[in-house]
C-alpha cells in the first residue's frame, strides 16, 4: 500500500529544519564529541588493567565508578554520564539559593556596674626599681585610673564609718606615712595601710611579697632564656640586668637567700654556662647562704660541680670561697660547722690558688682553723707553709707519716681536701722508683687502690654527706662489688669474654643452620648447654650438610662455609677430613661441574686446608686436578668461542653467562 502524496509531504514539512538551524555533519559532531569527553569527562577514559582474563572488565568497572564518585563535588546531584547540551552552551540552572547560612555573631555584653577589675598588685619594698614596668605587665585592665579611683571611693568610705578614731590624721600624715618603704602594701601610695586592721594588713603583705617574688622570677626567666644567652655566651647588659633583679634590702636576708638558690636552679636549667653562674655568684648584691645551714652545703657542692664542669678557671672562684669564709664567725665553736663542708671550701679555694699568681693563704688558714680535727688542721697548715703550695710539700707530709700505718687515715683526710690537679701534679713529680711495688705489709696493694679510688669516688659523688659520715657501713656495702672485681685476676677476666664470644658465635651459627635446614634432626631439640660441649663435631656435621645442599647459591654455601672455619680457627678448634672434604666440594668440585671460573686465590685457602688436615700429598695431588681440570674448561670455553665465529681471548665467566658452555 502506498502511502499519498499529501501524508509524504506533510512527513517532509516535519523533517525539514527551520532557517535559524545550521545543519552539523556526523563528522564534526564525532569530533567534538570526542574532543569534549577525552578533555573534561574523566569517568569517561578507559582504565587499563594488568590481569588478563575475564576479571579485566570487572577491575575497569570499578576504577570507572570510583572515578566518577570522586570527581562529585559534594552537596551537587549527580549528573549523568552524558550530557548533550554542555556541548552546545546550554544554560544550567544556578545551583547558588538566595538563603545563606552565616554563622552567628557573639555580641560583647557589658560588665556588670557591681562587678569591679581586678586590681594591679603593688610590689615590696625590694622590688622599687622594677615596681613600674612589671606592675604594667601583671596589670589585666588597661586603664589603671579607674582602678585607683575606685579604691579613694572605698577608702573614704571606710573612714567615714569610724568616726571614732581620734589617732586619724590629716592626709599630709597619710601621705608621709605611705611613701615610708616599710608600709607598702596593695593600697595606692597615697593612701596608709596603718588603718586597716592588723590581720588583713599582714595578710595583704605577704601575698603582695609572693605575687612580687613570682613576677621578678618570671622576669628572670624572660630575661636567661633569651636568644643572646641562649648560646652560652657573655653579654655584660643582660648578666648586669641579672644583677640589677637580684638585689635586696638588708632588712630581706632570708628572703633573699632562698630568692638566690631559685635563681641558681633557674640559671642551671638554662645550660648556662658555669663561667657566667660564677660571675653572678662573686657579684657582692647576691648573699649566700651560711655554710652552717643545709641551704648552704647544698650551694657548695653546686658550686663545686660547676668548677668541675667548667671548661676554663674562673677567676671568680676566689671571690665566692671569700664570700663563704667571711660568713663563718671565728668566735663560734668550731664544731657547728660540717667538716665535709669546710673541706670543699677548702679543695676549691686551693684550686683557685693553683691558677693565680698571687694566692691568699691566710684565707686558707682561716678555713683550716674552723675544722674540728686537730690533727687535720696541723697537717694542713704543716702543707701551706710556704707561700706557694708546692708538691714537695706533699712529699714531706706522706714521707712522715708513711712509717705508721695509723696514720694513714690522716692521709685519706688530707688528701681529701687536696684538688684533683694538685695530686696529678704531684705524681708526675715523682721518680719511678717511687711506684715500685712495696711490701704489702707496709703499703697498699692494688685492689686496696681501687678501693680507695671507689671510696672516694663515691664520698663525691653522694648528696647528702652528712649521711655517708655518719652511716660508714652504707659506704662499705656500695664498695663490696668494686672490691671484688679487682681481686680477680685479668688473665681470669678475659677468658671469660672470649667464652662468652665463642657462645654467642656459636648461637649464631646454630640458628643459621636451622634456618637453612641443614641441622640434624638429632639435635634439633637439644639443649644449647648440651650442644656446646660437642660443638667440634657438630660444626664438622654442619658444613658436610652445606655441601650436599643444592636449594642454596653457591655463594650462601661458600659464605656459611667460610664463617665455619674462621669460627674453628679462632677458638682453636681442630679440624677434620670431614670438614676438608666439605670445602673442597663447595668452592672446588661444583663450580667446575657447572663450567664455572674457580680463581686461584680461593683454590690456594682449600690447598692449605687440604694440608693442615690430609697432608701436603693429598694437597699436591689435588693441586694437579684441579689445573688439569681448569685447563680443559679453559679449552672448551675457546673452541666454543671459535665455533661461533668469535676471535682473542676466550673468557670461561663470559661464555657461561652467554650459555655456550
Amino acid at each position: 500500500m502506498q502511502r499519498s502524496p499529501i501524508a509524504c509531504r506533510r512527513a517532509a514539512q516535519t523533517i525539514s529544519p527551520p532557517t535559524h538551524y545550521i545543519w552539523v555533519t556526523d563528522e564534526l559532531l564525532s569530533h567534538t564529541i570526542r574532543h569534549f569527553f577525552r578533555h573534561q569527562c574523566g569517568h569517561q577514559t578507559r582504565h587499563g588493567s594488568h590481569v588478563p582474563g575475564p576479571l579485566e572488565a570487572r577491575r575497569r568497572s570499578m576504577k570507572r565508578r570510583m572515578t566518577i564518585q570522586s570527581s562529585i563535588p559534594q552537596g551537587d546531584p549527580i549528573f549523568s554520564l552524558f550530557n548533550i547540551g554542555s556541548l552546545f552552551a546550554a544554560p544550567r540552572p544556578n545551583p547558588h539559593t538566595d538563603w545563606r547560612y552565616e554563622p552567628p555573631t557573639l555580641q560583647p555584653q557589658e560588665l556588670s556596674k557591681n562587678v569591679q577589675p581586678p586590681l594591679a598588685p603593688a610590689l615590696p619594698p625590694f622590688l622599687h626599681d622594677s615596681a613600674i614596668p612589671l606592675a604594667t605587665r601583671l596589670a589585666p585592665h588597661p586603664d589603671p585610673s579607674d582602678a585607683a579611683e575606685k579604691i579613694h571611693l572605698q577608702i573614704s568610705a571606710t573612714l567615714a564609718k569610724d568616726t571614732s578614731n581620734s589617732e586619724l590624721g590629716s592626709r599630709e600624715e597619710f601621705q608621709t606615712e605611705t611613701a615610708h618603704p616599710s608600709s607598702q602594701t596593695l593600697l595606692p601610695e597615697e593612701v596608709s595601710a596603718s588603718h586597716l586592721p592588723a590581720l588583713e594588713i599582714e595578710g595583704t603583705v605577704q601575698q603582695s611579697t609572693a605575687s612580687a617574688r613570682e613576677a621578678r622570677l618570671r622576669q628572670i626567666r624572660t630575661l636567661i632564656r633569651s636568644d643572646s644567652i641562649a648560646d652560652k655566651r657573655r653579654n655584660r647588659d643582660r648578666l648586669a640586668e641579672l644583677d640589677r633583679l637580684t638585689q635586696f634590702q638588708a632588712s630581706e636576708a632570708d628572703e633573699a637567700v632562698k630568692f638566690t638558690l631559685e635563681v641558681l636552679g633557674e640559671l642551671v636549667k638554662a645550660k648556662w654556662s658555669p663561667e657566667s653562674i660564677i660571675w653572678w655568684l662573686a657579684r657582692p648584691s647576691v648573699p649566700l647562704p651560711s655554710l652552717r645551714s643545709p641551704k648552704g652545703r647544698q650551694l657548695l657542692r653546686k658550686l663545686e660541680s660547676l668548677v668541675n664542669s667548667s671548661l676554663r678557671h674562673s677567676t671568680n672562684v676566689g671571690n665566692v670561697c671569700a664570700k663563704f669564709a667571711n660568713s663563718l664567725d671565728k668566735n663560734e665553736h668550731r664544731h657547728t660547722v660540717n667538716p665535709d663542708s669546710l673541706k670543699s671550701l677548702y679543695r676549691l679555694l686551693w684550686g683557685f690558688m693553683g691558677t693565680t699568681s698571687a694566692p691568699d693563704v691566710r684565707l686558707m688558714h682561716s678555713i683550716a682553723d674552723q675544722i674540728g680535727n686537730s690533727q687535720l688542721r696541723d697537717a694542713l697548715c704543716l702543707i701551706l707553709e710556704d707561700r706557694e703550695p708546692a708538691p714537695s710539700d706533699i712529699t714531706r707530709f706522706l714521707q712522715s707519716h708513711r712509717a705508721s700505718q695509723s696514720s694513714m687515715a690522716l692521709v685519706i683526710q688530707v688528701f681529701n681536701c687536696l684538688p684533683r690537679h694538685v695530686l696529678h701534679d704531684w705524681v708526675l713529680t715523682q721518680p719511678e722508683d717511687a711506684f715500685d711495688s712495696p711490701p704489702k705489709a707496709r703499703g697498699f696493694s692494688e685492689a686496696s687502690c681501687h678501693t680507695f679510688d671507689g671510696w672516694m669516688r663515691l664520698l663525691h659523688s653522694f648528696d647528702n654527706h652528712a649521711t655517708v659520715s655518719s652511716d660508714t657501713e652504707l659506704l662499705t656495702s656500695l664498695v663490696e662489688d668494686s672490691t671484688a672485681i679487682y681481686n680477680i685476676d685479668r688473665e681470669v677476666v678475659s677468658t671469660i669474654l672470649y667464652a662468652l664470644k665463642a657462645r654467642r658465635q656459636f648461637n649464631h651459627i646454630l640458628a643459621r643452620a636451622k634456618e637453612a635446614r641443614v641441622l640434624p634432626l638429632a639435635v634439633d631439640d637439644e639443649r644449647f648447654e648440651s650442644l656446646i660441649t660437642a660443638r667440634n663435631s657438630l660444626i664438622h656435621q654442619i658444613a658436610y650438610q652445606y655441601s650436599l645442599e643444592t636449594t642454596r647459591s653457591r655463594r650462601q654455601n661458600w659464605r656459611s662455609i667460610h664463617y665455619l672455619y674462621e669460627y674453628l680457627k679462632a677458638n682453636d678448634l681442630p679440624m677434620g677430613p670431614l670438614f676438608s672434604r666439605a670445602a673442597v666440594k663447595i668452592c672446588v668440585i661444583q663450580p667446575l661441574l657447572d663450567n664455572m671460573w674457580v680463581s686461584s686465590h680461593r683454590f690456594a685457602w682449600v690447598r692449605n686446608i687440604l694440608a693442615e688436615v690430609e697432608g701436603e700429598a693429598v694437597a699436591r695431588r689435588t693441586e694437579d686436578i684441579f689445573w688439569s681440570w681448569r685447563e680443559s674448561l679453559i679449552k672448551q670455553s675457546q673452541q666454543r668461542l671459535v665455533e661461533n665465529g668469535g676471535s682473542g681471548r676466550a673468557h670461561v665467566s663470559t661464555m657461561k653467562k652467554l650459555n655456550l658452555i
